[in-house]
């Protein structure tokens, strides 16, 4: 008997214990049998600060097949004997799993909080609360970008900006650039805040439209997200002599080493760079190097969970 499906629901094939030597016998089974799709979950490590993902090569795979009507008892007992007839420890078995729009789902969770004093990020599609400031609203709509400001690291980002803006007595003639902008929330805040002018940039193209909606949505009129990538705008930067008073990066560790010259040829001299994405079990090495690599001092580092930033400066 087969169970019909709706459109809020589809089927799972899981197959368990398959040697990876069957793995393309076994796909084509699944296919033969009706399988959209059929994809496998791929363990990997990370061993250094490069943060490069390595594939681990395993001898077994779990594969898992996806249907748009569940197989009949009948079929689903003949399939699961083919399965064990190319390797008889071979483990089938099927589910229902319900469709979700996960945005929308995702939405649901996503409501007003206090950012970083004394601004808040409100989702558009909610009320502002009572009581807060229009100009302390930063309205975001996140899209596919990171950068929302519930993740501890662009927390941790945005509690050592405030304070630096703050000091920054001229802060009306500061020029900002946020490297990995993601939504431009950090950028916005030093808008916000007095900067004279903020440059975003970022190799997600979804990333960056997601920014300039974010902007205009805010009526920013001081902050421009740049098609060109850091290595482009540390170029003019030496060229011209016009580096920037405030250079952000709110991006994982091994990568900030990675881009660390660049970063570092960006800030004009005695100007600050923040950091973000630091992961506290590997702080000491990666700030160890990236003062190494940059000639930067280390100014302050604050922590929350797993997470650290810190602020530089520019002799």
């Amino acid at each position: 008997m087969r169970t019909p499906l709706n459109s809020k629901t589809f089927a799972i094939g899981l197959v368990k214990n398959l040697s990876r030597s069957f793995e393309d016998e076994v796909t084509a089974l699944l296919f033969e049998y009706g399988a959209e799709g059929v994809s496998e979950d791929l363990p990997f490590v990370q061993k250094d600060l490069r943060y490069d993902p390595e594939v681990v090569e395993t001898t077994d795979v779990t594969l898992k097949a996806y249907f748009t009507e569940p197989l009949s008892e009948t079929k689903r007992l003949e399939l699961e004997g083919l399965l064990r007839g190319v390797e008889a420890r071979v483990l089938f078995s099927m589910t229902l799993e319900e469709h979700r729009d996960w945005l929308e789902e995702w939405k649901k969770g996503f409501v007003p909080f206090r950012f970083a004093e004394p601004f808040w990020v409100v989702p558009k599609w909610c009320e502002v609360p009572p009581g807060v400031a229009a100009s302390h609203v930063l309205l975001m709509d996140p899209g596919m970008a990171f950068g929302t400001g519930t993740h501890e690291t662009t927390r941790l980002a945005a509690g050592l900006i405030v304070p630096w803006m703050n000091s920054t007595g001229s802060s009306k003639n500061v020029r900002v650039l946020d490297v990995g902008t993601g939504t431009g929330i950090l950028a916005l805040i030093t808008e916000r805040m007095g900067a004279a002018h903020a440059m975003g940039l970022d190799i997600d193209p979804e990333a960056r439209r997601t920014a300039r909606e974010n902007l205009e949505l805010n009526g920013s009129t001081g902050t421009v997200i740049d098609d060109r990538d850091l290595a482009e705008v540390a170029r003019e930067c030496n060229a011209k002599g016009e580096a920037f008073d405030l250079t952000i990066a709110n991006i994982i560790d091994g990568v900030l080493l990675v881009l660390a010259q660049d970063l570092a040829t960006t800030v004009k001299p005695g100007g600050t760079m923040i950091l973000s994405g630091i992961l506290t079990d590997r702080e000491d090495q990666f700030h160890r190097e990236f003062a190494k690599l940059t000639g930067l001092e280390e100014q302050r580092r604050v922590r929350e969970g797993e997470w650290c930033a810190s602020i530089w400066r520019k002799a």
